[in-house]
């Protein structure tokens, strides 16, 4: 899969995973680590799987993405040669190519800006990259890749600089997509001491409790992490997004996690939809101003707070026929659940 990103959940076919390696560079603050995915689009005929580079960096960038396409699995856009795919399932698989991890061989890399591109995420990376050149020292590489220009890098001798480029996981993604750059999968003999640090210990598992607002959606509320609304598929994304990676970097135990998280979400779901009523004791508390909230939702605040104001349960809100209104109000609106007290 070459890279998580919020439009592919808008395509209606699924990336389909048949492999994964690994690739481990040592370095003198650490191992540096190349994740390489091989995939092909389902709904793109013939199927051709490629391999491509999906992550680079220390073990703590990678796992942020590994993380990700965990919760991309739960609502289908990442799927297996067999079908569905679990996010604990799809993590277990890269912990078992970790164990295989094989020495990344030096290589020349080849990238340049996409100018024809034009959208305000293609010319903030354009400049983050041509600062992190210079940074570096490369004053004429960074001209020539703000001209467009094709530019050239060994690997081994600026890895330091491919760390901050792709593996910059401060906003969760990185600067720029491994796959960019051609990393390929040049890989040695294994080596155990390329193994990641192996944490032990055993996380807990936030409780769940959910309520029914309709036949698709639920709100969820999870104990120190906050609400969520939407899908069940949405919800699981949301824990495994908040929890997972936590609790793998301090226990080592990502796996276990997930996989309970999925367990104690459906027993959640199936207490809601016996007990559908009770979702009329939420509620939810919308800002002070429409500014907050995202422009497309604008006109639901509006007609929302002038029926109801800025505090009110979702059973005023059923009454009044704007519950789908209200609840798209989230996360900028926030939930209280039953009986909890809380200031507006």
């Amino acid at each position: 899969m070459p890279g998580i990103c919020p439009a592919k959940e808008h395509f209606m076919g699924s990336t389909v995973v048949t492999a994964r390696r690994i690739g481990a560079l040592p370095t003198s603050t650490g191992i540096v680590y190349a994740l390489f995915e091989t995939s092909y689009e389902s709904n793109c005929h013939p199927h051709r799987p490629r391999e491509e580079a999906v992550a680079f960096g220390t073990y703590a960038d990678v796992m942020h993405w590994v993380i990700l396409a965990c919760g991309a699995t739960c609502g289908g856009m990442l799927c297996g040669k067999g079908g569905s795919l679990t996010p604990h399932g799809y993590f277990g698989a890269w912990m078992s190519a970790f164990d295989d991890a094989r020495e990344l061989r030096d290589q020349t890399l080849f990238f340049r800006a996409m100018l024809n591109c034009g959208s305000e995420r293609e010319v903030a990376v354009t400049a983050m990259v041509a600062g992190a050149l210079r940074k570096a020292d490369l004053m004429s590489e960074a001209d020539a890749y703000e001209r467009g220009d094709e530019i050239s890098l060994k690997l081994y001798q600026h890895v330091g600089l491919f760390r901050a480029i792709l593996g910059d996981v401060s906003c969760k993604t990185p600067v720029l997509a491994p796959c960019r750059t051609g990393i390929a999968p040049l890989l040695g003999d294994f080596d155990a001491r390329l193994n990641p640090p192996c944490a032990t210990g055993t996380s807990p598992i936030p409780t769940v409790t959910m309520y029914k607002i309709d036949e698709n959606n639920h709100v969820a509320f999870a104990d120190g992490i906050g609400a969520y609304y939407g899908w069940r598929y949405s919800i699981m994304k949301w824990l495994v997004q908040s929890v997972a990676y936590d609790a793998h970097m301090k226990h080592g135990d990502g796996a276990r996690v997930m996989k309970a998280l999925a367990a104690q979400l459906d027993r959640a779901i199936t207490h809601a939809d016996a007990h559908a009523p009770e979702s009329d004791g939420v509620v939810l508390v919308l800002p002070t101003s429409r500014e907050v909230v995202s422009s497309w939702k604008q006109k639901h605040y509006d007609k929302v707070i002038a029926v109801l104001g800025l505090r009110f349960s979702l059973g005023q809100a059923r009454e009044a026929d704007l519950l789908r209104d209200a609840c798209t109000l989230a996360p900028e609106g926030h939930f209280i659940q039953p009986g909890v007290l809380l200031a507006a």
